[in-house]
């Protein structure tokens, strides 16, 4: 099998977790916006986006949606410059190497609730450098 889409990753990744959870009631998969919508057995709703490069979001329209995209420096420079304007929205972001199934993740909101601002960025390199960078 080939090296999966950054859609086709999140898709694998959402049924994983469920498959503990099992909170999914069903979930739509948007290929021209690269999006995953999902409904919860509880009525609730999430959203799911994938955006290979950070540079693609609109940040105002972001609230708590989960973020795939590649773990790539530009991705993680991005991260870094728009922290003050992400850090009180609920989004989890993940960086993700599809080539080798790897990841990792943030949620600016409470990474900035228990971090310091001198720490930030050598903290974010270090969870960056703790997979392969994606190709």
């Amino acid at each position: 099998m080939g090296e999966l889409t950054l859609l086709e990753w999140a898709v694998a990744y959402i049924k994983y977790k469920d498959s503990v959870r099992g909170r999914i009631r069903e979930y739509s998969v948007t290929e021209k916006t690269n999006r995953v919508d999902i409904t919860n057995k509880d009525g609730s709703e999430e959203v799911f986006l994938c955006a290979a490069s950070l540079s693609s979001l609109d940040i105002s329209k972001l609230n708590n949606e989960k973020i795939a995209c590649l773990n790539k420096k530009e991705n993680l420079n991005w991260l870094v410059a728009n922290w003050d304007l992400i850090k009180d929205k609920k989004c989890i972001f993940l960086f993700v190497n599809t080539k080798k199934s790897e990841n990792w993740a943030i949620n600016p909101n409470m990474h900035n609730s228990v971090t310091d601002k001198a720490a930030l960025k050598p903290g974010l390199k270090s969870l960056f450098e703790s997979i392969s960078e994606a190709d």
